[in-house]
């Protein structure tokens, strides 16, 4: 029989309630629309079928008391059962309704015109609009209140509730109808579709399977409707996990319909969901050949690419999708995925804005240009669109702890922990948010936290790679470097490739004093992310590590040409340049670090080193106390003021300095070396003791050391106390090499030979070196001769530098040479 269905696949009940229908003309063609329960009958009025209320057909014949219709088998309806479909039937049943205000089945019929129009062609793709459906559910509603209990006014509702996406509404009416007949296949069914809207995945499958039940019962050669409901159920168990059954459904709805597109799509799926992907490419290319022109082929065999890590392959099959109709906004999206991957995010962030104009408020699109903005280092956007996700699905895990990852880059790491716990509350286990919860900790400087969190991570995830360079980090900031190239080299064992965790093994590496592994690794670092300055840098690093200043200039150029505001690249440029003794240009990269922040004890301890050598001592105390402000437990930067003081002759402040950093190392050899030298410019002889623990440091005495040993010895003689200063001479003689260039002065000291001898010596009268004419200016204080003492003190200050401690002494000296009366 042909008919037009009132519900898509719902059903046609029986009413009773007869109605009267005004005499009209029918022409051929029309349509009308039944006003009770009925009988088709044939030409002599005998009963072929009974016919429900509400149904429609087409008239092929009209007579004087009937109409012969279109339908299967051909039969008559009476005239007085009948009324014209669409606008004249709806003017008609209006003037009925005011009428008779109280009879349901006047809503319904009314209802069944307005919700169900014969002719869509006029609504925009063929959808009823949403006002006019709005007033079918009004005439349904109307009906229910009047206290119909006609099954076809609540299935009818339950339609027009799911074409109004008000799935729970449909349920409820559905289920309203089974509870009366527990076995109504469509409400079965139109109950179970809203189900899968709602995610209900299992009760779907409950109402399906008794579905389908009943139709291979009764209805056994329908074997599209058999193949539609089992495709259906195979979706719900793909939901609920249940792979082999829905590859059970999906094999039996391919072996009714081989080339069912639908079914192709969802075991391609399912392939996806099991990690068969050799499957996934298979369903896409049957489907590209069965439907050459339908994209859903192409994006599946383009998925299974992608998961097999071929995005050079998979990327013409995403562009051959994008060019077919529909466009997809998942299709846009599944095209970031690829670029992201190889890495060109700049395409990757147009085709997700793409996807995400397409489908406007979606969470997913909103993370994803969360996930790519930061990957471009675009941080405050990203953190904006995480934001944005989390409105649009405030409960997603997944989005908290990107959403922290951003933060932890924004040093807003209070504000990562908290996003973290709330995952890590939902799932103890989850090891990402353990990595990322381990780092913030990290960061704040709270290490017992930390390593208790990439402990657990490493513990739960053994094969998770971020958590070991996570944890190879955190090692790296205790100073275990041992312990870091050890987890670090795990990760490479699992991520061989991982350009982040090749950059920490560097810098373990380089720790450890592995120069040629460090520059192996940090070379396949650069060679796998050359957009990335940090690989540059630290490469840069081993580089003036071991002298080679111009290509540790290069890379460290190279990585503040990548990133302009890599502070710590000005700094070890800076550094370079001071090495390099282009000390204004060292001055101009760490004022630019300081510039840049965040505060670095490092820019300003290179800035007070630059100015020291500048002779800009007063501004060199201050970078150096500001160093110091920053990090307080730096001996070096304590060290360094020291001798700043020393130069401006503040004995008393540099002293200081000397005890807080031999406090913080006892054994520091600068130090002690340092505060002899002090000691020595104010004439006290104590200084002996802080150089006999430097000396005993030292395999060998040569150089600075000698020079000092000279002259802690002549103060001996000038202060006549040359036994208080015998031990050292005699300790720093057994660590002499005897071609040393000093060694005849302490002969001459130790009285292995006379001065007399010591002057015949070329070593004596030496000008190439500022140590010789120092010790021939303390003879001649030795020997009362003031003005000659004066005048090689004076050379040495014209021909010296201020890095020198003789150009210290000397200074000294006439200073307290000037004091006297």
């Amino acid at each position: 029989m042909q008919r037009l269905g009132i519900l898509s696949m719902v059903g046609l009940l029986f009413l009773c309630a007869p109605l009267l229908a005004a005499a009209e003309e029918y022409q051929t063609g029309d349509w009308v629309i039944v006003t009770e329960n009925c009988s088709l009958l044939d030409e002599d009025g005998a009963e072929l079928v009974p016919i429900s209320i509400a149904e429609r057909f087409m008239v092929k014949e009209a007579r004087e008391k009937d109409v012969l219709v279109v339908s299967e088998p051909e039969g008559y309806l009476l005239r007085s059962q009948i009324l014209p479909s669409e606008e004249t039937g709806i003017a008609l049943l209006e003037e009925k309704i005011k009428a008779n205000p109280n009879n349901a089945e006047l809503y319904l019929l009314r209802a069944v015109q307005v919700a169900r129009p014969k002719d869509r062609s006029t609504f925009p793709d063929g959808a009823v609009p949403a006002a006019q459906l709005e007033a079918a559910k009004l005439d349904l509603d109307k009906a229910v209140e009047l206290g119909s209990e006609i099954t076809h006014v609540r299935l009818l509702r339950a339609g027009i509730h799911k074409d109004l996406h008000q799935w729970q509404l449909a349920v409820d009416d559905f289920t309203h109808v089974l509870t009366a007949s527990p076995n109504h296949m469509w409400a079965l069914y139109g109950r179970a579709t809203a189900l899968q809207y709602l995610e209900e995945h299992q009760k779907a499958v409950d109402d399906l399977t008794p579905f389908l039940d009943i139709v291979k019962t009764t209805q056994a050669n329908d074997q599209e409707l058999i193949a539609q409901a089992t495709l259906d159920r195979a979706f719900s168990y793909r939901e609920l996990g249940k792979y082999d059954q829905a590859k059970t459904d999906l094999s039996v709805v391919l072996r009714l319909f081989p080339t069912n597109l639908n079914a192709l799509r969802e075991m391609g799926n399912v392939s996806i969901d099991e990690g068969d992907y050799y499957r996934t490419y298979t369903c896409g290319t049957t489907m590209t050949y069965v439907a050459p022109q339908n994209d859903t082929g192409y994006r599946l065999r383009a998925i299974a690419l992608t998961k097999q890590g071929k995005n050079e392959e998979a990327l013409p099959e995403i562009n051959r999708a994008l060019e077919l109709p529909p466009e997809r906004a998942s299709e846009y999206s599944l095209r970031c995925d690829i670029f992201a991957k190889t890495n060109q995010l700049e395409k990757a962030l147009a085709d997700i804005e793409h996807a995400d104009k397409l489908e406007p408020n979606s969470a997913v699109y909103q993370n994803k240009l969360g996930l790519i903005l930061s990957k471009l280092g675009r941080h405050k956007e990203a953190l904006a669109h995480f934001n944005e996700s989390l409105r649009l699905e405030p409960g997603s895990m997944i989005v908290l702890d990107n959403r922290a990852n951003e933060l932890i880059l924004l040093r807003e790491y209070r504000k990562a922990i908290d996003d973290l716990n709330i995952v890590l509350r939902d799932d103890p286990q989850h090891v990402r948010a353990l990595c990322n919860r381990g780092t913030a900790w990290r960061e704040l400087g709270d290490f017992a936290k930390a390593q208790r969190d990439l402990d657990d991570a490493v513990r739960l995830g053994p094969n998770f790679a971020d958590a070991w360079t996570c944890r190879a980090t955190l090692d790296i900031q205790l100073g275990l470097y041992a312990e870091a190239k050890q987890a670090a080299l795990r990760c490479q064992q699992l991520t061989p490739k991982a350009a982040p965790n090749l950059l920490i093994l560097g810098r373990a590496l380089l720790e450890l004093g592995e120069h040629p592994q460090a520059l192996q690794c940090l070379d396949q670092c650069i060679e796998l992310a050359p957009e990335q300055p940090y690989g540059y840098n630290l490469r840069g690093l081993v580089y003036f590590n071991t002298g080679e200043l111009e290509k540790a200039f290069e890379d460290f150029d190279q990585a503040i040409s990548l990133n302009p505001e890599f502070t710590m690249a000005y700094i070890n440029r800076g550094n370079t340049f001071l090495q390099m003794e282009y000390h204004d240009d060292a001055i101009t990269d760490y004022d630019t670090a300081i510039r840049l922040g965040p505060p670095s004890y490092l820019a300003y301890h290179g800035r007070g080193l630059a100015k020291f050598y500048l002779s800009d001592l007063e501004g060199s105390v201050i970078d150096f106390t500001r160093a110091i402000e920053l990090s307080p437990l730096s001996p070096d930067t304590l060290v360094m003021r020291a001798q700043t003081y020393t130069s401006l002759e503040q004995y008393s402040a540099a002293k200081k300095d000397l005890a807080a950093s031999l406090e913080l190392a006892p054994k520091d050899a600068d130090a002690l070396y340092t505060l002899a030298q002090v000691r020595l410019l104010e004439h006290d002889l104590n200084g002996v003791e802080p150089f006999l623990a430097y000396l005993s440091q030292l395999e060998s005495c040569q150089g600075n050391s000698c020079t000092m040993v000279v002259f802690l010895g002549l103060y001996g003689e000038l202060l006549q106390k040359p036994q208080q200063v015998a031990p050292l001479l005699a300790a720093a003689r057994k660590k002499m090499p005897e071609d040393q260039m000093l060694m005849p002065y302490v002969d001459y000291l130790q009285g292995k030979i006379t001065r007399a001898e010591l002057a015949q010596l070329p070593i004596y009268n030496d000008e190439e070196y500022l140590a010789p004419r120092c010790f021939r200016g303390l003879l001649a204080l030795i020997d009362n001769r003031s003005e000659q003492a004066r005048e090689d003190f004076r050379w040495v200050m014209e021909n010296g530098d201020i890095t020198s401690y003789e150009v210290d002494f000397a200074r000294a000296e006439l200073s307290r040479m000037d004091a006297m009366p």
